[in-house]
C-alpha cells in the first residue's frame, strides 16, 4: 500500500510543481510585457489515484477474513495524445534525444521546467522521469536530494 499511495502522491506533487512552472511563465511574461518566442508546450500528469476493495466475509484458504486489495489507478492515455516516449529518464538531467524537433522541443522545456522547480521550492525538489505523449505525462519521480 505505501508503495502505492507514493506512486500516486508523487504524481499529485509533480502536477503542483508543474502547474507552478506556467504559473512563473505567464507572471514573467506580464511582468516584462513579453511573449516567449516559441511555442510553450502544455503538459499535465495523468489524474491518478487508489482504489480499495473490500470483500467482507470473503473465504481463503478455508477461514472467512474481511480482505482488501489496494490498486493504483490512472486515467487511460488515448492514442491521440502520440506515442508514449521518455522525455527525460531518472538517471540523468539531460533530455533523451529526437529526431523529430518538436519531441525535442517538448524534451528541452521539461529540463527548463526542472531548473525552474529547483528553483522555486528553493533547491529543495524537482520532477524527474518525464515520460508519455503529446501533452499527457505519467509515472513521475520527485527529486528531493539531487
Amino acid at each position: 500500500v505505501r508503495e502505492l499511495a507514493a506512486d500516486a502522491l508523487s504524481t499529485q506533487w509533480a502536477n503542483s510543481l508543474l502547474r507552478d512552472v506556467y504559473d512563473f511563465i505567464s507572471e514573467y511574461q506580464k511582468q516584462t510585457d513579453t511573449i516567449c518566442p516559441m511555442e510553450i508546450p502544455v503538459f499535465w500528469f495523468v489524474a491518478a489515484g487508489l482504489a480499495v476493495t473490500s470483500f467482507l466475509g470473503a473465504t481463503f484458504l478455508g477461514a472467512t477474513t474481511d480482505s482488501k486489495e489496494v490498486f493504483l489507478v490512472e486515467k487511460l492515455i488515448q492514442h491521440k495524445d502520440g506515442p508514449w516516449r521518455k522525455y527525460i529518464n531518472n538517471n540523468s538531467s539531460y533530455p533523451c534525444y529526437f529526431s523529430n524537433n518538436e519531441d525535442c522541443q517538448r524534451a528541452e522545456f521539461l529540463a527548463f521546467c526542472q531548473h525552474v522547480q529547483y528553483w522555486r521550492t528553493s533547491c529543495q525538489a524537482f520532477t524527474s522521469d518525464f515520460q508519455g505523449g503529446n501533452t499527457l505525462l505519467t509515472d513521475p519521480q520527485i527529486i528531493t536530494h539531487p
